[in-house]
């Protein structure tokens, strides 16, 4: 068995590998682990669980605790009242409903921004017994963190700037993983995902050989863009323990990760993503999909401009609910926003940030209709 000091000196992918390695062998520190279990273990755990100190079980990774809601306030009516006999008082006779109605949605938008500044965290123990938050996460992240914990491959679909690719990098991060994004398109080959080797015999790497030899989180977006003929050659690795690379045949690391993210489902081409192509059914298979669409709540949050980031989710529904094909994305909510602070008017912002996408007969359908 190796020493404290050995054990030290090895990384978190590794030691969770020797972990595995000493239960198949027998260690009685290591029986009781489940695969689960192993996944989510920090250095320190896996340290202790080889060793026999005594450690606790690994923890899954925990929910920070829930902002206590804001208190409520009730004495709007008392309020508006009192303001109105000052005013009166000051012969400027005031509407009282008007009145409450100002303080209700004075109330109201200081309540909502109090829940948006106080979005849940998302705490993870990482290794050496550190904690690692996960500041604004997706709505739909701990879904993407469980399933990546139990190494099955994730499928992310929705529309462009919902933040797929985030997603992917905050897995890596709370795992304490390396991240290999890639890219493909109708014009990516075998080679460009599985390495080749060059004139002077040497295999070339690429992200998805060094993710599952060497352990991390793959990310492969814009796989509906893909050939389905190149995306096919992913199969064994997603689904079999070993794959075969130009420069040889490996089994898969313990620590391989693998995302995907997409407009679509796979299926072929929709009204806004019309260059996407059907991908193989055996492909589509080997993956459990998680829909990944706005998170409006967390739009607001990192937007850093509430009012701007309202007037643009408006739009966004009001072209969706008239079918009209162009994407109002997060993006022209966090762009527009920092415009805004610098000192740009609403309308230039709206221009380059929505309306440059379309003509202005849309732009006036979309406005009445929003006024409506």
């Amino acid at each position: 068995m190796k020493t404290k000091q050995d054990l030290e000196s090895m990384s978190s992918a590794d030691l969770r590998a020797e972990v595995r390695k000493e239960r198949d062998l027998g260690n009685p520190n290591c029986a009781q682990l489940t695969g689960t279990q192993i996944v989510g273990m920090s250095k320190v755990e896996c340290i202790s669980a080889i060793l026999g100190l005594g450690a606790e079980q690994p923890e899954q990774h925990k929910q920070a605790e829930k902002p206590e809601k804001p208190a409520s306030t009730n004495n709007n009516k008392a309020l508006a009242e009192q303001l109105a006999n000052i005013l009166n008082n000051a012969n400027n006779p005031v509407d009282m409903t008007e009145i409450e109605k100002m303080i209700d949605n004075k109330m109201d938008s200081a309540v909502r921004k109090i829940r948006e500044d106080n979005i849940q965290q998302i705490e993870i123990k990482r290794q050496d017994d550190s904690k690692e938050k996960i500041d604004t996460p997706h709505i739909m992240f701990r879904r993407l963190l469980d399933i990546c914990q139990l190494r099955l491959n994730a499928f992310l679909s929705g529309p462009a700037g919902s933040g797929k690719t985030t997603g992917a990098h905050q897995v890596a991060k709370a795992l304490d993983l390396p991240y290999y994004p890639i890219s493909v398109c109708s014009q990516t080959t075998i080679s460009h995902l599985m390495g080749y080797t060059d004139a002077t015999g040497k295999y070339v790497e690429t992200g998805v050989y060094k993710a599952f030899v060497n352990g991390g989180v793959l990310l492969i977006d814009e796989v509906d863009g893909g050939n389905a003929n190149v995306t096919n050659v992913l199969n064994a690795l997603l689904a079999n323990g070993t794959a075969s690379f130009p420069c040889g045949t490996f089994e898969k690391h313990p620590d391989f990760i693998c995302i995907s993210a997409g407009n679509t489902w796979g299926y072929g081409a929709s009204r806004e993503y019309c260059g996407r192509n059907p991908l193989d059914g055996a492909f589509l298979d080997r993956w459990i999909p998680i829909p990944w669409d706005y998170d409006e709540k967390l739009e607001r949050k990192i937007a850093g401009n509430l009012e701007w980031t309202e007037y643009v989710q408006k739009i966004r529904k009001t072209v969706f609910d008239l079918k009209i094909k162009i994407i109002v994305s997060p993006r022209a909510s966090i762009a527009g926003a920092k415009l805004i602070k610098a000192g740009w008017k609403k309308e230039d912002v709206e221009n380059y940030t929505i309306w440059n996408k379309v003509g202005d007969e849309i732009r006036q359908k979309v406005k009445k209709a929003m006024e409506a």
